[in-house]
Order: C-alpha cells, then sequence, then structure tokens
C-alpha cells in the first residue's frame, strides 16, 4: 500500500493502517487519527486518501453505458490528499 511504502522510507515504526473499504475509506482513515489523537495529543500523524482511475473502472464505466461511446465528454481522474500533524 502506499501507507507502507511511506512509513519504509521514512523508517516508520509506529502504527501503519489502510482502509480499504469504498466510499467509506477515507472517513475511516479519519475516525482512525481522530482516536489516535484522542489518546496522544501529542502524537505526530499523516492521514490521506488516493483515489485511481484503473482499466476496468473503465470498462465498468463504458459497459454501463455512462458515456457516448467515448471518455473525452467525461471529467474523471485520480488524486490524493494527505494531512500531517
Amino acid at each position: 500500500s502506499v501507507a507502507a511504502q511511506i512509513a519504509l522510507l521514512k523508517n516508520c515504526s509506529a502504527i501503519n493502517s489502510t482502509h480499504s473499504n469504498g466510499g467509506h475509506s477515507f472517513e475511516n482513515a479519519l475516525i482512525e487519527a481522530r482516536i489516535l489523537l484522542s489518546e496522544n495529543e501529542n502524537a505526530v500523524l499523516m492521514a490521506g486518501g488516493l483515489d485511481e482511475l484503473t482499466p476496468n473502472q473503465i470498462k465498468l464505466i463504458q459497459n454501463a453505458a455512462l458515456t457516448d461511446g467515448g471518455m473525452e465528454d467525461m471529467s474523471i481522474g485520480e488524486g490524493g490528499a494527505f494531512f500531517l500533524r
């Protein structure tokens, strides 16, 4: 996971969690961060989320007739945001 790669690169040895449950992943990561901060208000933590567009997702969008044959008309993409405290 991205979280694991960042932890390895930065030699982090503390809690490292990845949430993978659809549209609730980011919210669950923020809830976990809030719980960790309530246990230790001096904690340093990073919470974030990534959204990627895979070939399978493109096929699903096209097969669901959400486009008129092409992806040119759609404004979809990938992104990420991380918060450090």
